[in-house]
């Protein structure tokens, strides 16, 4: 799962781009593995030399991979199959493995040095190095869950010429959990030490003792991530930027709620935004049965939710073509 909760309840630097790693089809997108500054990424761009837009896309928390799954059993290939049905759309993306996970294993071993700021560093050198790519166009970001806070916090200093937010929180993190955990899936007693740790966590407090049914999400060396994370509000951040922005969420989504989506829709006047109603945390179409939410988490074969790619694909090129008359 993406938010951190979710992990509780589940929980060589290129010299080019020639080489091995290389795969292209006929007729099929070309595609490119590589690693920037020990973080191990996927380069996918539609066949041609034309200058195409370009997007990369930022994972969930938790030890999300760039394809959007997990070794704790998350099977989404959500952000694979997006990256691949935006390369049918005429629009190239690279995607990563954060530090720690995957290909950017050896990056991130100490859990206790990892803060959203090290995150957003991250997307930052991959923007960065990405918007030097040959041939291609404006730069966006696409953020999921977490990703989309990082997007909101690198956006300005990547220059990005517009975000795109899957599923991302528009408060601050207490609110989110205290609302997650105020559904009846915890007993009252370990709801109650929760409460009681995120209030810690706001105050800036490290919490020594935290007991084992807890330690998933609150175990000690994840705070130094947690505190520096909960004082940051999307919302805020989203309304600095002056970028063209498109939010997206679910009416299914378990992690996300319907008011972290308005929050960030009301954030500007010229903010776009997309409700899918049968759209879950993982962006296929998912079941109100939890049956149907937990195949959502672990079945990569399920697709993405009708027409979320080209709705992103149509406001990529729109904010391309906007970027692009303004640089004439």
């Amino acid at each position: 799962m993406h938010l951190i909760l979710g992990m509780a309840y589940a929980t060589i630097v290129a010299a080019g781009l020639l080489g091995a790693g290389t795969s292209p089809t006929a007729a099929g997108p070309m595609e490119r593995k590589l690693t920037i500054e020990g973080l191990a990424l996927t380069y996918l761009r539609p066949q041609g030399s034309d200058r195409v837009p370009l997007a990369v896309i930022i994972a969930g928390s938790g030890p999300t991979d760039r394809d959007g799954n997990s070794l704790q059993g998350l099977k989404t290939d959500a952000y694979k199959q997006l990256a691949e049905a935006l390369a049918d759309l005429g629009i190239a993306t690279v995607r990563y493995d954060k530090r720690g996970i995957g290909g950017s294993v050896d990056l991130g071993k100490d859990e206790m040095q990892l803060t959203i700021d090290v995150f957003a560093k991250d997307a930052q050198v991959i923007a960065k190095w990405a918007a030097q790519l040959p041939n291609v166009g404006p730069l966006v970001l696409i953020g999921h869950s977490e990703g989309g806070v990082l997007a909101l916090m690198v956006a300005k200093s990547a220059a990005a010429k517009a975000v795109v937010l899957l599923a991302t929180p528009g408060r601050p993190l207490g609110q989110i959990l205290r609302d997650q955990l105020a559904r009846p899936v915890l007993p009252q007693e370990l709801r109650s030490e929760a409460l009681e740790i995120i209030a810690a966590l706001e105050r800036g407090e490290e919490v020594k003792t935290v007991r084992v049914d807890l330690e998933p999400l609150f175990r000690p060396s994840v705070q130094p991530f947690m505190r520096s994370w909960i004082k940051t509000d999307p919302a805020q951040l989203l309304r600095g930027l002056d970028v063209p922005a498109l939010v997206i969420g679910g009416g299914r989504d378990i992690q996300i709620a319907r008011v972290d989506y308005d929050a960030l829709v009301a954030t500007r006047a010229n903010v776009k935004s997309s409700w899918y109603p049968n759209m879950g945390h993982t962006l296929k179409v998912v079941g109100e049965d939890l049956q149907s939410q937990g195949k959502a988490y672990m079945d990569p074969t399920l697709a993405l939710a009708d027409g979320l790619a080209d709705s992103i694909a149509r406001f990529i090129h729109e904010a391309a073509s906007s970027a692009s008359k303004a640089r004439k």
